[in-house]
């Protein structure tokens, strides 16, 4: 899940709630989320910056073969669609933005470790941006800035969009 269980735990009660709540259904288009914040939580964003919180899964390893009336076909794991419902909860700077022209994205990547290439979880972010109504399409991403850290204790992606007219 996007969210280690020491996260989820430091939250409040209704927003644990909304979380297990999520966990158990689709996320429909279009919704507003208010989770209130204590002083000792960190920020969701900073100076025009989102942060998500939780490990971005590789796109790569996301998806596995399932059979569909003996045709085969892909479907999301687990683990990417609990990091889709966990990406729609935090992301409230530009939940419903609906940028529908061309747009740039500068983002950076923390990883708990140096073995994730930083160009697989582009598809992964740029899909999450889709479903919170943050973006009408990824394919007007003109440009990707982006940077990879390490960071343990806390992984996480920061990024922040910018639409070109």
């Amino acid at each position: 899940m996007g969210l280690t269980p020491q996260q989820i735990a430091a939250l409040s009660p209704e927003a644990q709630a909304q979380i297990k709540n999520a966990m158990s259904k689709r996320l429909p288009k279009k919704v507003s989320v208010f989770i209130p914040r204590q002083e000792s939580e960190k920020p969701t964003s900073k100076d025009g910056w989102q942060i998500i919180n939780g490990k971005c899964p590789s796109k790569s390893n996301s998806y596995t073969i399932i059979n569909v009336k003996n045709r085969p076909s892909l479907a999301k794991t687990k683990r990417l669609t609990d990091y889709e419902k966990s990406f729609y909860l935090q992301c409230d700077q530009y939940r419903n933005a609906n940028i529908d022209g061309l747009f740039e994205i500068k983002i950076k990547i923390f990883n708990d470790s140096n073995r994730a290439d930083l160009d697989n979880a582009f598809k992964i972010i740029l899909d999450c941006l889709q479903k919170v109504n943050a973006i009408q399409n990824d394919n007007n991403c003109i440009k990707i800035f982006a940077e990879k850290f390490i960071d343990k204790n806390n992984p996480r992606i920061e990024f922040s969009l910018t639409s070109i007219k």
